[in-house]
This record gives C-alpha cells, sequence and structure tokens, in this order.
C-alpha cells in the first residue's frame, strides 16, 4: 500500500509539501461543514454527517441498548475521468493475456477473389 511518502516521490516532490496539501484539503473541509473540494480529473472530497443511532448489543448480557452519537465523516467522490482510467487499469490486469489471446483469434478479412472466366463455346 502507498503513503504520502511514496506519492511525493512519484510527484517528485518534497513530503513536506505533500503533507501540506492534505492539511490544506483537512482545513478547507473543517471550516464549512457544507463544503466541497473539488481536484479536477480526480474527484471531490466532501463532508456527511452520520445520523446518531441506537443498537441492541449482542456482546452485552440482557442486550442492552447502546447509543452512537451523530459524526462527521469525509467522503471522497471519484471524477469520471479517474473511474474510466481505473476501469481501464483493471480490466488491462485482469485480461492481459485474454486480450492477446483475442487478438490472435480475431477473424482476418479474406481477399475477394475472382474466378478466371470460362471461354465462350462456339
Amino acid at each position: 500500500m502507498a503513503g504520502l511518502n511514496e506519492l511525493a516521490k512519484r510527484a517528485n516532490v518534497k513530503l513536506k509539501d505533500a503533507k501540506n496539501l492534505f492539511s490544506a484539503i483537512q482545513a478547507m473541509l473543517a471550516e464549512n461543514n457544507e463544503a466541497y473540494v473539488t481536484i479536477a480529473n480526480f474527484g471531490s472530497f466532501r463532508v456527511t454527517t452520520i445520523p446518531g443511532r441506537t443498537v441492541q448489543s449482542p456482546v452485552i448480557q440482557g442486550g442492552e441498548p447502546v447509543t452512537f452519537p451523530a459524526q462527521l465523516s469525509i467522503k471522497f467522490k471519484p471524477a469520471p475521468f479517474s473511474k474510466r482510467k481505473l476501469a481501464n487499469m483493471a480490466s488491462f490486469k485482469k485480461g492481459r493475456a485474454t486480450m492477446a489471446n483475442n487478438q490472435m483469434e480475431r477473424p482476418t478479412k479474406k481477399k475477394a477473389t475472382v474466378a478466371p472466366a470460362k471461354p465462350k463455346e462456339k
């Protein structure tokens, strides 16, 4: 699993700069709970609220209710470009050998042949 160090290396930036980018995204989302942070051709981050709930605990004897408070969460939605790119990468990895086999099995177009004309009988 790649981390922030790997990301900084691939982007050819300092680790400090990569950390600053993600800190800025977090700060923008924290300032306004309704905010979106969108990165073109990558995706968008947004803050959502997970509502509180009460559940029966199977662990606690007697099944006493346990209450979970509402909390904030960050959701990510990939951009269509990112979705397509990821789908293409997945299909390439999955079907590398299959694609090679399919290319060999493609029907080839046959060249049209013309039969020689028969001489007319007299």
